[in-house]
């Protein structure tokens, strides 16, 4: 059985236990007089009881399509990047939300596509790929790895992915044309899992008027900020998943820029770095006002 349809199900028996307990109260209550503290215990139960109920089962299934400028210039150019990361297929995640992600970046009519890494959170990930031969894109759709990549296997998860017609960065770039300028786009391997080679990544190429990093983790920021990169675009983080209301994200994973990075777009020195939320969730199934996005970054120069 999936996974995420046993966590489904646990999670509906754990939250139809509250609305039979309150049931329970009301009968309660005409027998004997219950007192202010226990109703306003309900009350609260409740109310948790509701905000549980929609970050589980209703804010993981939206997709939502964030548009996002990125200025870097003022000479007229530009370039259109679809973005998502963290689809994590094979965990909460199967071949059916993918068809749907893949409609939603073929919507976006975007000149290349990027998926920021962790494709895959299990080896049954690699059977739910199918969806990616259908990416529509101008000058093509580009992976870089992320963790559970690496913990699947890299080798094989690469190889999966580019059967699906995929192209996988590791420490390479390629380039993009955007009229008669060009766009370099590197790919730089999991900083943490894999084995960033920065030196084979910039080595010499055909000149480019932007350079932008593609990098699961944004920990590879500083490295990019001090190689003269213009813009760095990473996922891991998933927004923080549940972010709680006046006090913040739940949990930001670690990372060597620390926690206040963890999505939307950033000032990083002279560089400008933009974290998805991704499409997917990991050990935790709900989402709490960080929906699963896919982005459109409309990169002007």
């Amino acid at each position: 059985m999936d996974w995420a349809i046993i966590t489904d199900a646990v999670a509906a028996v754990l939250f139809a236990a509250i609305p039979l307990h309150l049931v329970w109260l009301l009968f309660r209550r005409e027998r004997r007089p219950v007192g202010p503290g226990l109703v306003l215990l309900t009350a609260l139960g409740l109310v948790l009881w509701t905000i549980s109920l929609y970050a589980w089962f209703v804010e993981p299934r939206l997709l939502k399509v964030r548009i996002q400028p990125v200025i870097l210039g003022q000479e007229g150019h530009g370039l259109r990047l679809a973005v998502v990361s963290d689809l994590h297929l094979g965990g909460f995640r199967d071949a059916v939300w993918l068809d749907r992600v893949v409609d939603r970046l073929n919507s976006l009519e975007a000149d290349a596509v990027i998926i920021l890494g962790d494709v895959v959170e299990r080896e049954s990930g690699m059977r739910m790929l199918e969806p990616l031969r259908r990416l529509e894109s101008g000058q093509g759709a580009y992976a870089v790895l992320g963790r559970s990549d690496y913990e699947t296997g890299a080798v094989t998860v690469r190889r999966s992915i580019e059967s699906y017609g995929v192209e996988v960065l590791t420490n390479e770039p390629v380039f993009l044309s955007a009229d008669d300028r060009q766009l370099r786009l590197i790919g730089i391997d999991d900083i943490y899992h894999g084995d960033p080679d920065w030196i084979a990544a910039f080595a010499d190429g055909p000149p480019a008027d932007i350079t932008v990093l593609a990098a699961h983790n944004p920990g590879a920021a500083p490295v990019g900020e001090i190689r003269d990169v213009d813009l760095a675009v990473c996922g891991y983080t998933h927004g923080g998943q549940l972010h709680l209301p006046f006090l913040g994200p739940f949990h930001v994973p670690a990372s060597a820029i620390g926690p206040g990075f963890y999505r939307g777009l950033y000032e990083f020195g002279p560089m400008s770095l933009f974290i998805t939320t991704g499409a997917g969730e990991d050990r935790l199934r709900g989402r709490l006002l960080v929906p699963p996005e896919v982005v459109l970054l409309d990169i002007s120069w």
